[in-house]
């Protein structure tokens, strides 16, 4: 059973995050998450950084127009983190850029100021599965343990062995 600390207000469905479809891993809605010290972040790049690290796995994308155009067409999930984002006019998925920037979720925007790129992300984690904080704000609510399971792992039985 996956889980990850905070998720936005929605989880992320396991085809959005993993491209594999699992029946019980589907977004749901997820409180409480806000109340992680993580569930804001962000991260600041150089744009020659940012460009030298993309050029490493993809040296075919262009970074020839200025910062502010470098990223086009983004697909969210329908919990709001990015599936797919084209960058330099390739297209890369969202879990792959959250890995090369250090970004605490796929839930992101990004802006340029100047000669700096800066990420902002909501959730921490890949946001598949239980929330951690969200499984908390669950318990403060009056939900007991097996009510919680359900609410996050969608259609399964539980069964004392």
């Amino acid at each position: 059973a996956v889980f990850h600390a905070a998720s936005s207000e929605m989880t992320e469905s396991s085809l959005s995050v993993w491209g594999t479809e699992m029946p019980y891993l589907v977004s749901v809605e997820s409180p409480g998450g806000e109340e992680s010290p993580k569930y804001n972040g962000t991260v600041e790049i150089s744009a020659e950084d940012f460009k030298s690290k993309m050029l490493e796995s993809y040296p075919e994308m262009d970074f020839s127009q200025t910062p502010d155009k470098w990223f086009k067409a983004s697909q969210r999930s329908e919990a709001g983190g990015v599936e797919t984002v084209a960058v330099g006019g390739v297209r890369v998925s969202g879990v792959w850029l959250r890995q090369q920037l250090g970004l605490n979720s796929t839930n992101f925007t990004y802006e340029v100021s100047g000669d700096t790129l800066r990420f902002q992300t909501k959730g921490y984690g890949h946001g598949v599965g239980m929330s951690q904080y969200g499984a908390k704000a669950l318990a403060e609510q009056g939900k007991t343990y097996d009510e919680i399971i359900k609410w996050y792992y969608t259609g399964v039985d539980l069964t004392i062995k």
